[in-house]
């Protein structure tokens, strides 16, 4: 049984996220859950939790990559799946570094343009999917949307 680690930050990344999980659970993946903390206090449902990474903390990136490590090791995990945000971005960076299968899903919250992490994901990840068919390049490829 192929085991997916799917992770994305909380609020409408998780959302999305969490519909993926389900589907791929009902499939008899093993799934590996991981989510952003939004308390420090806060008990994990089910999730591993890391710490919150933006633009507007940076620095406390090494923080994050550790804990995505450290949950990649203990978990053996065949592939790193994300739906958003800067840590999954991380997550997919740790993935390539330790031979995992990556996929990166850009939210549907964008419309427009694909998010920044989700430009840097399509040189990094194995497969990267935007939610709208607008925004499909050679790179980055529609297949439908999450919701």
């Amino acid at each position: 049984m192929k085991k997916v680690l799917a992770i994305a930050s909380t609020g409408g990344h998780n959302v999305q996220l969490s519909l993926i999980i389900d589907s791929l659970s009902s499939k008899g993946f093993d799934v590996i859950k991981v989510r952003t903390k939004v308390t420090v206090d806060e008990k994990d449902d089910g999730y591993y939790l890391i710490d919150e990474i933006s633009r507007s903390n940076l620095l406390y990136s090494p923080v994050v990559i550790m804990q995505i490590i450290k949950i990649l090791v203990k978990t053996k995990v065949d592939v790193v799946l994300s739906t958003g945000a800067l840590p999954g971005l991380a997550a997919i960076v740790c993935g390539r570094i330790f031979s995992k299968k990556t996929i990166w899903i850009d939210s549907i919250a964008n419309s427009k343009k694909v998010s920044l992490s989700g430009r840097i994901a399509k040189y990094i990840a194995h497969h990267t999917f935007t939610q709208w068919p607008d925004l499909e390049t050679k790179k980055i490829k529609y297949y439908g949307s999450v919701l």
